[in-house]
């Protein structure tokens, strides 16, 4: 390596010595440049030319080599490091820069060569960048949408482009990926504390010449233009903070006021407590930790700096709070250390320094601390867990497993409301959004969970909001919310703002889990009780041989691969080209060899139904009827949420469970879908939704069918849509509805899925439920409830009871009492479903009044409800109508071509 202590000449030497201490000291850009002397001895231009040449040349590493390599007659990999490092520098001006003439580019690139090596390196570098001038073409990225060509196009490890891809598609990971190349802006926060903070900032920063212009929407947040220098002065008498924008989101996520008592277990370098304490007026304790010291005396320089009386610093392990009185914080903030992937804008080096088996490590210490910090939220209070990345393990996969150890937490459906309406900023789903990158912004991820509330009433400073509605239990939009079309049972939305709630006791008590260890059924996963319950009822028969590419989770597609000779990686080319690019046929899958392509040919097919009907809502709810390859119909429905949109799947052609006021029996069972055919139906909602540019984020298996009695093929479905190397839903975003098929519910228990379990009761008593659904004469209540404990109390979930409100039949008062009796011993919440009528069936609509009535008993017995939002009223939305509607052959509608004909 070169002398790299001689003193730096120019801009160019100065950038190229960053740049080695990235590189090589593994220094963070953005503090290089904010803390080097070198920068400030620089004149205003010179800084300038030095921060786009270092963020620019880290950004654009991979194009950089890959025009590099175009003009050499080696690997740049074989080049000396430091001599590859300043060509790529080089490179970066002549392919980016159009104000930097090419004569200056190549004169101080050789000079500094010489001067750093020896003339064959001048000589070389002379070669290569005039030949780049002669020949500018052969630099071009390659074409292509493969990820090879886009990780070069766009300049980042191929692993990285295709993790973006199957998370966000095609068209989502190409937008973050340039939003990640794009210069980052700088933002600061105006200290609240200070009067006329604004003016006499905004005159300050004009003197030395720059500009604070207001980011719209978010108060206090200020984009500065200009030298940066000029904060200098501003920032060490405490006026202001350097911080994102989408980063000041997270304090304002917290429901702050005066007078809490919050803790930040992660908290240096400093910008989110300090945040706190002034959103708090510097009234309270807030209370700053975190394990390093040197990052501890950086925190007790920033109390200083802005006068903060109510910040406290603590040295402390965030996964090792022993010392510490549990519950005894209102609000508890986790900014958890994370790869960091949200912020590559500002630090590139990131993406060429992080491995992806690092992820997992990562997203064990998070829930390490998460863990650990949880103990500290008082009864009632909200924990904030937040990243600077945008991975799934890292965010929320490590909100799901905490949930999973942590019932008394559950996500708050509300932040949203909380938070302002900002570019980028997405809701994945309820308790939980993103922040996605731009304008010069940050990525982020950002949860909001509560504990649930003790029991009886509270003094504690949100008190008041667990007694008019904003306790831990008033959550059907959170992590058990379900979604449903008209006339299935499905978990229901958010109740009507201003309803009535009453929210009861989620803790270690015997009311989660339904009586004391002793008195709850144990699990009874065995052979003699399978035996016996099989014997209830006929048995689905076992998966068919595989038809469709779709039928086939990961692992089996990679057995049959293997089988043939073909490498690993090939599966995962397959389920991306299937799922995120959504290839219209085996032909389409451009990036596999086309003896591979034919072998696929000639094994399987890809399931594409043909669109018969479609139904349309003034809500934008959307209903399709779907032919299948052997004429039969189904019904796939598309819902709009304010989170998203989710889709309600089929799982049977008919239906032969028998329920008196559904349309879905009419006609009973025709036959079971393969895997693949329910695959379908989330691939033809989710096309459609590509052209909105939407992406499908939720699934309710509740259309038509017991999917209980296809239960092979729906547990298939559930492994192909979850798995992250193709469509990556989560599972907590899944919801599966079934009548009560009891040995099911057993083994469903033992697959360890997160997915959601609605349980259909509509009766609280067995003569009524079997008048209404003659499966309870095979189930009857007292199995059914004793399985949904068992379920409980294996999973750790909640289960949801779905009731549908029959007028005049299920909706009297005693029936409200008695449901409520029923469903007590169990860790759930009921769900009450208006009636959608069907022509066929002799049943209508309760009445609203007996709706709320029926609502306000089982409120006031402390059972959880909650009400399913109505979807597609309009459009005979309940299920099996729009197929009940079509029931003529389906040759009469059908072209020779297999094409719907008009209507």
């Amino acid at each position: 390596m070169p002398d790299a202590l001689r003193p730096a000449r120019g801009a160019r030497d100065v950038a190229f010595r960053l740049l080695t201490r990235v590189e090589e000291g593994g220094a963070y850009a953005n503090l290089l440049l904010r803390d080097s002397p070198e920068v400030a001895r620089l004149s205003p231009a010179d800084r300038a030319l030095v921060t786009e040449l270092v963020y620019g040349t880290l950004a654009w590493r991979a194009r950089l080599d890959h025009a590099l390599a175009a003009y050499l007659d080696r690997p740049p990999e074989r080049l000396e490091a430091w001599f590859r490092r300043l060509l790529r520098m080089a490179f970066y001006q002549l392919l980016f820069l159009d104000r930097v003439p090419a004569y200056a580019v190549v004169h101080e690139t050789v000079a500094l060569a010489r001067r750093l090596g020896h003339e064959g390196h001048a000589r070389m570098a002379n070669a290569v960048l005039r030949a780049s001038l002669r020949d500018p073409k052969r630099a071009a990225p390659p074409e292509g949408d493969d990820v090879g060509a886009l990780a070069v196009r766009l300049s980042a490890p191929a692993w990285l482009v295709e993790r973006w891809r199957a998370a966000y598609g095609p068209d989502g990971a190409e937008a973050l990926l340039r939003a990640m190349n794009a210069p980052p802006a700088l933002y600061v926060r105006l200290n609240r504390l200070r009067p006329n903070a604004e003016a006499i900032v905004r005159a300050r920063l004009q003197e030395a010449g720059a500009s604070l212009e207001p980011v719209p929407g978010l108060p206090g947040a200020y984009a500065v233009r200009g030298p940066a220098s000029a904060l200098k002065p501003l920032l060490a008498e405490g006026w202001l903070t350097i911080q994102d924008r989408n980063a000041q989101l997270i304090a304002r996520a917290m429901r702050l006021k005066p007078g809490l008592r919050v803790y930040d277990a992660c908290a240096a370098p400093g910008g989110k407590a300090t945040h706190i304490a002034e959103l708090m007026d510097d009234v309270g304790e807030v209370v700053a930790a975190d394990i390093h010291p040197h990052k501890v005396r950086l925190l007790e320089r920033e109390k200083a700096r802005l006068g903060l009386r109510s910040l406290v610093v603590r040295q402390e392990d965030a996964t090792r709070l022993q010392n510490l009185t549990p519950a005894s914080f209102d609000r508890v903030l986790v900014d958890a250390p994370c790869s960091g992937l949200g912020t590559l804008a500002r630090k590139p080096e990131i993406k060429w320094r992080l491995q992806p088996e690092a992820i997992e490590s990562l997203a064990a210490k998070q829930r390490a601390i998460l863990r650990g910090a949880a103990a500290l939220v008082r009864p009632g209070g909200f924990l904030v867990y937040s990243t600077c990345t945008l991975t799934w393990e890292e965010n929320e996969g490590t909100v799901e497993a905490f949930l999973r150890e942590r019932p008394d937490f559950v996500l708050d459906p509300t932040l949203l409301d909380d938070l302002p309406s900002v570019p980028g900023l997405r809701n994945v789903g309820p308790g939980m959004v993103e922040l996605w990158p731009g304008e010069g912004g940050d990525g982020f991820f950002l949860a909001r969970l509560r504990r649930a509330p003790a029991e009886g009433p509270q003094d504690g400073p949100d008190a008041g909001a667990e007694r008019n509605g904003g306790g831990a239990e008033d959550f059907a939009g959170g992590p058990e919310r379900a979604e449903a079309t008209e006339g299935s049972a499905a978990a229901g939305d958010p109740p009507a703002p201003g309803a009535p709630k009453v929210f009861r006791r989620v803790g270690r008590g015997d009311r989660r889990l339904g009586g004391t260890a002793a008195d709850r059924p144990a699990m009874q996963p065995s052979r003699e009780r399978r035996g016996i319950m099989a014997a209830l009822t006929q048995e689905p028969a076992l998966l068919p041989e595989p038809k469709s590419l779709y039928d086939l989770p990961y692992e089996a597609l990679e057995a049959w691969l293997k089988e043939r000779g073909e490498p690993a990686y090939r599966a995962r080319q397959i389920f991306h080209g299937l799922y995120v690019r959504r290839a219209p046929s085996i032909e389409a899958l451009t990036d596999l060899p086309k003896a591979l392509r034919a072998a696929l040919k000639e094994a399987f097919v890809l399931d594409r139904p043909t669109e018969v009907a479609r139904d349309v809502a003034p809500d934008g709810t959307i209903k399709l009827l779907l032919a299948l390859e052997d004429g039969e119909m189904i019904e796939t429905v598309i819902m709009r949420h304010r989170y998203g949109p989710s889709v309600c799947v089929t799982t049977q052609v008919g239906c032969r469970i028998g329920c008196t006021f559904c349309a879905s029996t009419l006609g009973g069972l025709k036959r079971n879908l393969r895997p693949g055919e329910i695959v379908a139906q989330v691939l033809a909602a989710q096309r459609l939704l590509d052209a909105e540019g939407v992406r499908l984020g939720r699934i309710v298996v509740m259309g038509i069918g017991e999917p209980f009695e296809n239960y092979d093929a729906t547990v298939a479905f559930l492994r192909i849509v979850t798995d992250p190397r193709g469509l990556g839903i989560g599972q907590r975003h899944i919801t599966v509805s079934t009548s009560g098929i009891v040995p099911r519910i057993y083994d469903f228990a033992e697959l360890g899925l997160q997915v959601r379990l609605a349980l259909s009761l509509h009766a609280p008593t067995d003569e009524l439920r079997t008048r209404l659904m003659p499966i309870n004469k095979k189930y009857p209540l007292a199995d059914v409830m004793t399985a949904a404990k068992a379920y409980v109390e294996k999973t750790r979930r909640r289960i949801t009871f779905e009731y549908i409100l029959l007028g005049g039949v299920n909706d009297r008062p005693e029936h409200a009492r008695a449901l409520a009796e029923l469903v007590r011993p169990v860790f759930s919440l009921v769900n009450l479903i208006p009636y959608n009528p069907v022509p066929e069936r002799p049943y209508v609509r309760a009445p609203e009044p007996e709706i709320r009535r029926f609502r306000a008993i089982l409120e006031d017995a402390g059972i959880v409800v909650t009400r399913r939002r109505e979807h597609g009223t309009t459009i005979a939305a309940a299920c099996g109508q729009l197929r009940a509607r079509h029931a003529v052959p389906l040759t009469v509608r059908l072209g020779a071509a297999g094409v719907p004909s008009e209507r």
